[in-house]
């Protein structure tokens, strides 16, 4: 297995969020110190981006960083950092080239300079191929620190950066979403994202062949307004069975927060047991019939997580699995004849691998985490 170095970017008070043309696929991106940067292969096998040339990568990539999550009301976007003109946005174009539709989970580390690829400085500042700001780009601000950040994001740990809130609304009219939706502090000219800072902590036991430590973080704003007054619960168990599933992984979770850890038994002998077991998404009103239901087997989140790895490798690795919640209710989760939908906007889950700090060897880079794409 390969472990990523530990994030060493000092992020600044604002986030320059730019509109990109890309797929709707899930991708990741982790945020490095851009030091022996590795090209990343391409993504559109499903690939490990930034994956050491002729290393395998055996089992699930794990490693501390940044995990970018879009979450907003926008389209395809990439990053950059008020404090670092000379890098290219984030994901780039190399490393990742179909990067973020709305559902992205992300972690790698920033490719080496593209010689094709404009910088952020070049790209936002007075040249003649700058963006305009409100119409090409936006700003978002940290939630709770006006100041930026006060030490590296992601080092010596693993954190959710997760971007909500709506665009212009020239952005918003491409989804055809009711401004009301945006909140009041959403305007017309600049919309209102923002970026959220999410700790995600190891567990002391880690996976083993018969437990699986997960926590689920909900990052899904329009399945929380779906969602009302009902209750929504997370379940755990054999699909085969109808209604809540017999082990709770969450209740009513609050948006952009984390749930407690549970450890989840799970025989991972028995390889049939990732097509028969899995999580089941729900919310109910009292005793009544669920508003919604999703169910998603444990293959299903690893494939949609990490389609080059295997589940009996990719659920035993890590010392806790995040499960991020994401989507939105509206968008079937299945088509004609009963299969997975494939439209990345459906509510589903991606497990991402948390592993404890102490144990990652910081001289080796990682491969990413990334679904397959939906381009």
């Amino acid at each position: 297995m390969t472990h990523a170095k530990r994030a060493l970017w000092t992020i600044s008070a604002g986030f320059l969020i730019a509109a990109a043309a890309a797929c709707s696929s899930l991708d990741a991106t982790g945020l490095d110190d851009g030091t022996e940067r590795t090209p990343g292969g391409s993504k559109s096998d499903g690939g490990f981006a930034n994956e050491p040339s002729g290393e395998a990568t055996g089992g699930a990539p794990t490693a501390t960083g940044v995990i970018v999550v879009h979450s907003a009301t926008f389209p395809s976007f990439r990053l950059c950092f008020e404090n670092h003109p000379n890098l290219l946005p984030q994901p780039d174009s190399k490393g990742v080239p179909e990067a973020n539709a709305v559902g992205a989970a992300v972690r790698r580390r920033s490719a080496a300079g593209d010689p094709s690829g404009l910088t952020c400085g070049e790209l936002l500042g007075d040249g003649t191929q700058a963006l305009l700001p409100d119409n090409d780009y936006h700003v978002a601000t940290l939630v709770g620190r006006p100041l930026g950040l006060t030490e590296p994001l992601g080092r010596d740990r693993v954190q959710v950066l997760a971007i909500t809130g709506c665009g212009s609304k020239a952005f918003i009219n491409r989804f055809n979403v009711d401004e009301a939706s945006c909140g009041p502090t959403w305007n017309t000219t600049s919309g209102n994202l923002v970026a959220n800072i999410i700790n995600l902590p190891t567990s002391p036991a880690g996976a083993t062949k018969s437990s699986i430590p997960v926590q689920l973080v909900h990052l899904a704003p329009m399945l929380e307004a779906e969602v009302g007054t009902a209750n929504l619960e997370v379940t755990f168990g054999d699909l085969a069975a109808s209604g809540p599933l017999p082990t709770v992984v969450a209740t009513n979770t609050a948006l952009l927060a984390s749930s407690e850890q549970v450890t989840l038994n799970v025989d991972q002998n028995d390889e049939s047991i990732y097509g028969t077991h899995g999580f089941r998404i729900e919310a109910r009103e009292g005793n009544g019939a669920p508003k919604f239901s999703f169910s998603q087997s444990l293959a299903a989140v690893q494939s949609r997580s990490s389609p080059r790895d295997v589940p009996t490798t990719y659920y035993t690795t890590a010392s806790n699995y995040a499960l991020l919640l994401l989507g939105d209710p509206s968008v079937p989760a299945t088509v004609d004849g009963g299969a997975p939908n494939p439209d990345r906007r459906r509510v589903q889950l991606l497990a991402v691998p948390v592993l404890d700090p102490t144990t990652v060897d910081a001289g080796v880079d990682s491969g990413a985490v990334n679904t397959e794409d939906g381009g």
